[in-house]
């Protein structure tokens, strides 16, 4: 059993449930509960209820009978509307960096972000690279509230990346530059135009919104 206090554990197990979530260890529709989870991370019941009950808030799964949780099944249009917060609040979050000003280490690390997408060597990294880059954009915006938001809808959209499994047998389907597209958010940013920034963002989670409703619609 993992020695941690239980406010510590909880957030703990929030963590990995989060990072399974978008790893695809679990998928929309899969049971969840408390007894099978506390095996699987190693700790008792208590901080993965309160795990459990955080997600619930969240909008990540759902109470069922018996006490029990499942993972939500959000419809097309709900998906579309996280992406299209995320065009709004991530657009405002990269102007407010390209405008603030980003340090030569941010630049750097961002085109890190950009290297190691790119040269993913399956979906799982390629994944790992493009939540690392949106990330980064939200945690160097310098508003602590922004930050919240950004990070919220980011979260939702990546534990519900359905394109991801919809193309995973399809890998010419989608020959669209993502990384192009990274390459040049992160242009705008060094040279500290907010307002091109804010609109490459905004077009690069738009095109992502608009592959996945015609991949589901198909």
């Amino acid at each position: 059993m993992i020695a941690k206090t239980r406010g510590n554990t909880a957030e703990f197990v929030h963590q990995r449930l989060l990072d399974d979530l978008q790893l695809g260890s679990f998928l929309p529709g899969d049971k969840l509960t408390t007894e099978s989870l506390a095996r699987r991370y190693d700790v008792s019941r208590t901080p993965v209820r309160e795990a459990l009950i955080r997600l619930e808030r969240e909008g990540v799964v759902d109470a069922t009978a018996n006490s029990g949780y499942e993972i939500r099944t959000p419809t097309l249009d709900e998906l579309c509307d996280m992406y299209e917060i995320r065009e709004a609040l991530e657009g405002l979050a990269v102007a407010k960096l390209a405008e603030n000003g980003a340090s030569p280490e941010l630049i750097a690390e961002l085109r890190s972000c950009c290297d190691r997408r790119r040269h993913a060597a399956n979906l799982d990294e390629t994944d790992t690279g493009d939540r690392q880059f949106h990330a980064l954009i939200c945690d160097s915006c310098g508003s602590e509230t922004l930050q919240a938001l950004v990070h919220n809808y980011l979260v939702l959209s990546t534990v519900f990346n359905v394109t991801r499994y919809l193309l995973k047998d399809r890998p010419n389907f989608n020959r669209h530059d993502i990384d192009l597209e990274h390459e040049r958010i992160v242009d705008a940013i060094e040279a500290g135009n907010p307002k091109l920034a804010r609109k490459l963002l905004a077009e690069h989670i738009a095109y992502a919104r608009k592959l996945m409703r015609k991949l589901v619609r198909k």
